[in-house]
Order: structure tokens, then sequence, then C-alpha cells
């Protein structure tokens, strides 16, 4: 599985007032799966994959809460579980896989 990487975009934005804003693109598979850019409520991530993956906080994994989006392609299997559902944490399934409750929720 091919891990996400960010890069700055190399265009300017389409809005001539925020010409020296800086925009994130995502490269997921050889191509653009996302931008990211700052807005008056925080950040936007505009995505087409947004339609089947759901934002969620993750807590307890470092000092810091984050939230966590992930761009999986409908055919991608959930890298976390590998598309059975359960979190399997030292031989013990734990709790429900929260990428694959959420793509479930939003369906």
């Amino acid at each position: 599985m091919e891990r996400s990487v960010l890069q700055l975009r190399r265009r300017p934005h389409m809005q001539a007032h925020r010409q020296d804003e800086t925009i994130v693109e995502v490269w997921r598979g050889g191509k653009v799966v996302a931008t990211i850019y700052g807005s008056l409520e925080g950040v936007n991530i505009v995505s087409e994959r947004a339609e089947f993956n759901m934002a969620f906080k993750l807590t307890g994994a470092g000092p810091s809460a984050s939230w966590v989006l992930p761009l999986l392609d409908r055919e991608e299997p959930c890298p976390w579980c590998n598309g059975r559902k359960v979190i399997d944490i030292e031989g013990e399934q734990l709790q429900q896989c929260p990428v694959c409750r959420r793509a479930e929720e939003s369906n």
C-alpha cells in the first residue's frame, strides 16, 4: 500500500486575491486525490474521496489528539484492519476499525 505524499502546489490559487497562499496537494498512486488550504474556519480539504471516507479524531496515539482523514479509494483495502472491520491489537480484537466504521456511516 502506498503512503500519501504531500507537496506544495506549483500553480497559483484560482482566486486572484489569494495568489500568495500556499496550497498543499495530497498524492496517492501517482495522482492528486486532495488539496488542502487555509480558510476562515480553519483548514479545508477538498477531495472526491470525501464521499466515501470520513474524518475522525484519534486520541491516545501520541501526546496530542489528531484528525485523521482517510483518502482510500473505494477498492483500496483498509491499512488498519485489512478489511476485517476490527482492529487486532496483541491478538485481541479490541475495537471496531474507525476507518471502516466512518466509511460505513457515510454510506
